[in-house]
C-alpha cells in the first residue's frame, strides 16, 4: 500500500458506488490499512485546505503551516 501511496495513488478516488479504498478496508477487517488512508486523506485535505487560502480548517496546532506560501503548497500538490 505504501508503495502505491509513494507512486501517487490517490486516497480520494471512488468507485462508482462511491466506495473509497478506506471504506473497503473497514469493510473487509483491515483497520490498520483504513487508518493509513484515513491519516493520508486527512493530511492531503489540510494541505489542500491551505492553498485554498481556507486557513480556517487548518486547526490551531497547524500555526507554523500558515508562514508558507500558499502558491508553493498548491505547485507541489498539482505534481502528487
Amino acid at each position: 500500500m505504501q508503495l502505491l501511496l509513494d507512486k501517487g495513488a490517490s486516497v480520494l478516488a471512488r468507485r462508482r458506488n462511491g466506495e473509497t479504498a478506506e471504506d473497503i478496508a473497514s469493510a473487509r477487517g483491515q483497520q490498520q490499512v483504513a487508518a493509513v488512508l484515513r491519516a493520508v486523506a486527512t493530511r492531503r485535505a489540510t494541505w489542500t485546505a491551505f492553498a485554498m487560502g481556507q486557513h480556517e480548517r487548518l486547526g490551531e496546532e497547524s500555526h507554523w503551516v500558515r508562514a508558507l506560501d500558499p502558491a508553493v503548497v498548491r505547485m507541489i500538490l498539482e505534481e502528487v
